[in-house]
């Protein structure tokens, strides 16, 4: 009985320590990006970057606003990972908004992937996005711990 009660115990605890160090990954605070800085993740054996190639915002008057965001994920790593991307932008008021995803499919080791995203604006929220906001990229592979990485944008620099 006491052999159980210690083995109840050891799988409890290794429960709870994966559990609070996936809900600590999601929390922890994260720096942001400029849009020319590459984001790097290395965990559980996998080792990957993502780019933001270009954004571009199309609107006319009346008429939502529509942000498109191209981004490149590289392997630099030695294990094939296979990768889904949910951008949202967030204005300074902290109001989200969703993208399309992305799926970049199985990127092989030394591999690349691109893919394209919209996010679509109503004309009255688009007045919290005129100047800045921060595009947030989570890349989610078939585990279940995620990546999440933020960028700064300035929309006045935008081409």
């Amino acid at each position: 009985m006491r052999k159980y009660l210690i083995l109840i115990i050891l799988v409890l605890f290794l429960l709870v320590t994966g559990c609070t160090s996936y809900i600590s990954n999601l929390t922890a605070p994260k720096s942001v990006l400029q849009l020319n800085q590459t984001a790097t993740f290395e965990q559980d054996g996998y080792l990957f970057e993502v780019t933001v190639d270009h954004i571009s915002v199309t609107s006319s008057p009346g008429n939502p606003q529509t942000i498109t965001v191209d981004m490149t994920a590289t392997n630099t790593g030695e294990k094939g990972i296979s990768l889904m991307a949910y951008p949202r932008i967030t204005d300074n008021a902290g109001t989200d908004y969703p993208g399309t995803s992305i799926f970049l499919g199985t990127i092989n080791p030394g591999g690349r992937a691109s893919g394209k995203s919209s996010i679509t604006i109503n004309s009255d929220a688009a007045n919290q996005l005129r100047d800045n906001g921060l595009l947030s990229i989570r890349l989610q592979d078939v585990k279940p711990m995620p990546w999440e990485a933020t960028w700064y944008v300035d929309f006045h620099k935008l081409p």
